[in-house]
């Protein structure tokens, strides 16, 4: 469905969406927004086989989302540095236990 060789990914207002391609090796930028199906909720759908399938992606966006705690599956992504929440709900997670690796979390508008 995807080239292997991409690096970003953007996925916005795809409320059907149930999954995506399990392994994308170069993938380094990866943004949800708005309302994202299953992946709002959980990424276990892309991580396969529960080895890091996107051992480059260092950067996740999540914006516009009502959820109350980041998507299951976030804390596997041992390469991400930086993670961004925007126009969010309260979100409840623990930074220092979950993600002790990130260089930067950025945080806008939360509510």
């Amino acid at each position: 469905m995807f080239s292997q060789s991409l690096r970003k990914l953007s996925i916005k207002l795809c409320e059907g969406l149930s999954g995506m391609h399990p392994y994308l090796p170069l993938l380094e930028q990866l943004e949800l927004s708005i309302n994202v199906g299953v992946l709002s909720s959980s990424l276990m759908p892309i991580i396969h086989n529960n080895n890091n399938s996107y051992p480059n992606l260092k950067s996740v966006t999540i914006s516009i989302t009502k959820n109350s705690s980041l998507p299951q599956g976030l804390k596997q992504f041992t390469s991400l540095q930086n993670l961004k929440l925007s126009y969010s709900e309260l979100l409840d997670f623990k930074l220092e236990e979950e993600f002790k690796h990130l260089h930067t979390l950025g945080v806008e508008y939360h509510r």
